[in-house]
């Protein structure tokens, strides 16, 4: 059963110093434990502070018997100094659960915590404190600043897809060298809003040699940085597809492999998961994502089940990973499980022809091609410079295409029986220059499904439900 209450940890402003009470800013401070309805929007205002924790650990000083990140209290020095009359903040260290149901709870939840905090501070690492001194006068910044940015840990770590794409309000700035936590009255000058961050960002990376997809093969963490911003932008809460959030996350890093996937729940969903799949938290997040019609990650580069009835579905043991890690538009893969014909109906799909693409459909999607090439690629056989625009864009699968009506189809491994295949392509969701689809191949009896890329242009084609076994 989905819980409906979930204790909360704060970090609220305080009038007496006590035996777990910190004294921080010039200011008391002591852990508020509260329990709030899941459904419930009506909370306190508070602040949630984003920061990447790196690999030092100190004591805590509220528990001497738990290790946090030597990063936290800085990080919540920073936020303070930032913010001087918010009087309530949440941050992981001190905020989560250090053990059992709580804390997977918890942690399964923060998707929901993020989304209803007023703000999300994000503190970037010492090392950024050129970048906001240089925002701070200016709407650019030196490519130094850039490099600096992209080797931040924070743009990298997996926690904040969810920390920042759920969030209300953005707000950027860094630990200071040799922070303390002293009161700092002038302390709001070194917080950068969003929009004035990304344009930044953006504007200095127009300015540097190279072409879109050059610049993201450079600078990979900063392009999924750029995406994750975009995303935010765009798209309402949950609104945003789980093959979406796994094309970000694979540009991310995680402690533990289970972080990776309590943070992508946290992106899709409010409602925290049952707690049910005995601590398997990729079975967690697919079962999140069955449960809100999302088949999406059904395109995923995973081994496949191999029960009858489930030979689609991706194994909840293996590391799922997006085919291409490139910005997907559209929230969701419809789809719904026929347990009367124990299969998956997926909607929204069209079936492709195999045979010669039609160029005259496919004339935008070359000009892309000659914009992304290197010097001589244009003398390569066209299919091969397709495929090496891919591999700079991440893609995990096979040069070994197959053609079809609408263009190219690029398998995530090698297609045994390309006469007899099946391709089935999505129509809800799609890239700049295409759209991810299955190939469906018959073995007698067995029936096999590799995801892939389709380089190409459905065009008006209506949409169909296919069954997959």
């Amino acid at each position: 059963m989905v819980a409906q209450t979930l204790h909360l940890h704060f970090i609220v402003r305080s009038s007496a110093l006590d035996s777990v009470s910190l004294s921080h800013c010039g200011q008391t401070w002591h852990i508020s434990k509260e329990e709030l309805d899941v459904s419930s929007h009506e909370v306190p205002e508070f602040a949630c502070i984003s920061y990447a924790w790196g690999g030092g650990r100190v004591p805590s000083p509220l528990d001497n018997h738990h290790s946090i990140s030597d990063n936290t209290v800085p990080a919540l020095t920073a936020a303070m100094r930032a913010r001087p009359r918010c009087t309530r903040f949440w941050i992981d260290a001190f905020c989560v659960p250090t053990q059992g149901d709580s804390r997977r709870a918890t942690l399964a939840s923060m998707g929901w915590i993020y989304s209803l905090a007023a703000e999300v501070i994000c503190v970037l690492s010492p090392a950024a404190r050129s970048i906001i001194d240089q925002m701070s006068k200016s709407d650019r910044v030196d490519e130094a600043a850039i490099h600096a940015m992209e080797n931040d840990e924070w743009v990298s770590r997996a926690w904040t897809y969810q920390e920042v794409v759920n969030s209300p309000s953005i707000s950027f700035t860094c630990i200071t060298p040799g922070n303390s936590s002293a009161t700092n009255e002038d302390s709001s000058h070194g917080l950068i809003d969003w929009y004035h961050f990304l344009n930044c960002v953006g504007y200095t990376l127009s300015r540097l040699p190279g072409n879109a997809l050059q610049k993201s093969y450079q600078f990979p963490c900063l392009d999924a940085f750029q995406e994750l911003i975009a995303d935010w932008k765009v798209a309402g809460y949950q609104e945003r597809s789980a093959l979406q959030v796994l094309a970000n996350m694979d540009r991310r890093t995680q402690e533990r492999p289970e972080d990776r996937y309590y943070a992508m729940i946290g992106a899709i969903s409010r409602v925290p998961p049952s707690l049910s799949a005995v601590g398997n938290a990729c079975e967690e997040f697919l079962a999140v994502c069955e449960g809100k019609g999302d088949y999406s990650f059904i395109f995923t580069a995973t081994e496949r089940e191999t029960e009858e009835g489930r030979r689609w579905r991706p194994r909840s043991t293996g590391n799922l990973q997006s085919l291409m890690p490139w910005n997907l538009v559209g929230k969701s893969q419809p789809g719904h499980l026929d347990n009367e014909k124990g299969a998956l109906c997926l909607e929204q799909m069209v079936e492709l022809q195999i045979g010669e693409p039609d160029d005259g459909l496919l004339s935008d999607i070359y000009v892309w091609l000659s914009v992304q090439q290197e010097p001589g690629d244009e003398k390569l056989p066209r299919k091969e410079s397709m495929f090496k625009c891919l591999k700079m864009m991440g893609f995990k699968g096979v040069s070994s295409c197959l053609y079809t009506e609408a263009g190219y189809f690029f398998p995530w491994k090698p297609i045994a029986h390309a006469g007899t295949v099946k391709i089935m392509v999505s129509l809800a969701l799609r890239w700049r220059v295409g759209a991810p689809g299955l190939a469906c191949e018959r073995h007698g009896q067995d029936v096999v499904y590799t995801p892939g890329a389709l380089i190409g242009k459905v065009g008006s084609k209506r949409a169909l439900s296919v069954v997959l076994s």
